[in-house]
């Protein structure tokens, strides 16, 4: 390929690849194999999409944002919005035997802090969705009941006004569990 200025780390587990799949397509399809023809913004779209066909959205995403990299340098800025790609599924959540599994583990605890801690880990990591920060940054004013629900108000950088869990997997009985002057404890 015929280089325009351009320089490609051989070794970039996204980059290499893409371009040789890009490179491949072109060459099937009779586009010269100059940089200004292979990163042709249309080039790249038309390769992710039909080249990339039986491939994750996801990866064909990650293929597309290596190339317009690339092409970036060639050409420039594209002229318009790529193609958009459905965004990757979400992981499969715990079971509900693996969520049982944690809360018992939480439970069998010795030491009634650790027990606390490690019962709010599972009610409000899995329960509620917390990410760890968050969890870190919780305090007991932060948690509310709500009729049936656990409400929790989030404060700081990435406040969010409410994250709500529901009593069905166990958070209202846990959260008795964890505050030894709830009723019921």
């Amino acid at each position: 390929m015929a280089g325009a200025g351009l320089c490609v780390r051989p070794a970039d587990r996204v980059t290499a690849p893409a371009l040789r799949g890009l490179a491949r397509f072109a060459d099937i399809r009779g586009i010269p194999p100059a940089w200004e023809f292979l990163l042709d913004y249309d080039v790249i779209e038309a390769f992710c999409v039909a080249g990339l066909a039986g491939r994750a959205s996801s990866t064909r995403g990650t293929y597309r944002s290596a190339l317009y990299a690339l092409a970036g340098l060639v050409h420039g800025e594209p002229g318009r919005p790529a193609t958009p790609f459905a965004g990757a599924r979400a992981p499969v959540p715990y079971s509900p035997g693996e969520r049982a599994e944690l809360a018992a583990i939480a439970r069998a605890q010795r030491d009634p802090a650790k027990r606390s801690s490690a019962l709010a880990l599972v009610v409000f990591g899995i329960g509620a969705g917390l990410r760890p920060g968050e969890l870190v940054r919780l305090r007991g004013g932060d948690v509310r009941r709500r009729g049936c629900q656990v409400v929790v108000h989030l404060s700081g950088p990435a406040a969010r006004a409410a994250v709500s869990c529901s009593a069905r997997g166990g958070p209202a009985a846990a959260i008795r569990t964890l505050s030894p002057t709830s009723p019921g404890a």
